[in-house]
Order: structure tokens, then C-alpha cells, then sequence
């Protein structure tokens, strides 16, 4: 039952039930309390009216708020279309998060071999540029080959850090070397 329809059913209710109060206290005042012109031939009616009053009542209050409608079952089968509607709807969902979960955990599981692949064997882009860059007789300031590359140390914090990785491991492979401890930042090609 949505907002709208437990409003209705309380506007109903109490709308009702201020009805069947006037209607019942008019009708106790009349039978018992003397109110009106009520003869002696009226009082059986008066209290059969009474009594069918509140019967009505009751049935119209499990009718209405209820709903429980004796033989009626086209609200109860629409009410189950709507629950069979919304379980495959449900369903449908399901699967396809589920495929879509499936999906990512392939691209995760891709993008992980891929980071593994590449700590295993890292990139030499800036190889050859470095080389081109240093010289065998003359020391070259890292500073320098970053400038030469045309990277900004802020704006290309990430190729400046690939480009110094680099350096490093040209440095331990023996391709790079410190001519100089007084000058630890600049290097040169080591021929061979």
C-alpha cells in the first residue's frame, strides 16, 4: 500500500467514523435519553435500525480499509501480476549487475597483470633520449636532460619521474655513470 492510497484510507476512516458517531449518539439519545418525539411503536425499529447500523459499520471498515472482500480475488490477482512484474523486473537486475561484476573483475584482473608485467619489465621510453642527450666527455646535469625533453618538473611530475627511474637504472646497468663526487646530479655515457 503506497502513501497515497493509506492517505485515502485515513481520510476514509475518520470521515466514517464521525458519521457512524453522530448516527449512533443520535440514535442511543433517541432510544434511551428521550430526545425527539419517538413513540413506543418506533423504539423496535429505532433498534434494529441501531443494530444494522453498526453492522453495516463494521463490514464497511474491513470492506474498505481492509480489503477484505469476501469472492473478490481481481485485487489480490493484480496485486500478484504486480508482484510477478517486479520479481522479474528484480531478476533481470540481478543478472545484469551480475555480468557486469563479472566484467569488471576481468578488467581488474587485466589492469593487475598489466601493472605486474610492467614492475617486471619497466618501460625504457626515455632509453634512447637519455643517451642522445649525455655525452662520454662531458658531464650532463639531470636538471638538463629533463629541460631537453621539454617536460615542466610540475605540470610532468610523472614522465620527469619516469625519466630520473630511467636514469637509475641506466646508472646500475652500467650505462650512466658520476664522473664527478663533487657534482653527484650530473652523469656520463659510459662507452663501450
Amino acid at each position: 500500500m503506497d502513501r497515497s492510497d493509506r492517505t485515502t484510507a485515513f481520510v476514509l476512516f475518520w470521515t466514517f467514523w464521525a458519521i457512524y458517531v453522530l448516527g449512533a449518539i443520535g440514535t442511543l439519545g433517541m432510544l434511551f435519553f428521550g430526545f425527539g418525539s419517538v413513540r413506543d411503536t418506533e423504539r423496535p425499529t429505532l433498534t434494529n435500525a441501531f443494530l444494522v447500523e453498526t453492522a453495516v459499520a463494521i463490514v464497511a471498515l474491513f470492506y474498505s480499509l481492509w480489503r477484505l472482500r469476501r469472492g473478490d480475488k481481481s485485487q489480490d490477482s493484480e496485486g500478484s501480476n504486480d508482484l510477478v512484474a517486479a520479481n522479474a523486473r528484480l531478476k533481470r537486475e540481478k543478472e545484469t549487475l551480475e555480468v557486469e561484476a563479472v566484467k569488471r573483475d576481468a578488467l581488474i584482473q587485466t589492469f593487475q597483470s598489466q601493472v605486474a608485467r610492467t614492475n617486471r619489465n619497466p618501460p625504457a621510453d626515455y632509453h634512447d633520449a637519455i643517451v642522445a642527450l649525455c655525452s662520454p666527455n662531458a658531464d650532463t646535469e639531470v636538471d638538463d636532460i629533463v629541460r631537453r625533453l621539454f617536460l615542466d618538473p610540475v605540470a610532468d611530475r610523472d614522465k620527469v619521474q619516469d625519466v630520473l627511474s630511467e636514469v637509475g637504472r641506466m646508472k646500475r646497468a652500467g650505462d650512466l655513470y658520476v664522473h664527478s663526487q663533487l657534482n653527484p646530479h650530473s652523469v656520463r655515457l659510459s662507452i663501450r
